[in-house]
């Protein structure tokens, strides 16, 4: 359950930082993914901090 929570939480900061990363240096023209590299990791990076406070917490369980 613990690896889960990790791997998890380590997509949800990678995939914003993606978009981050392609808003920088204009990889896929904006156009196509609009207002996304913007409110995208509003939402997302908070979950991905949850499910690393999740898997902080079992470790520390254990």
């Amino acid at each position: 359950m613990r690896k889960t929570f990790l791997i998890v939480s380590y997509l949800l900061f990678l995939v914003p930082l993606l978009f981050i990363v392609n808003f920088l240096f204009d990889i896929v023209p904006l156009e196509k993914v609009h207002g996304l590299p913007i409110f995208f990791p509003l939402v997302i990076c908070p979950i991905g901090l949850f499910f690393a406070l999740k898997a902080q917490i079992f470790t520390r369980m254990l």
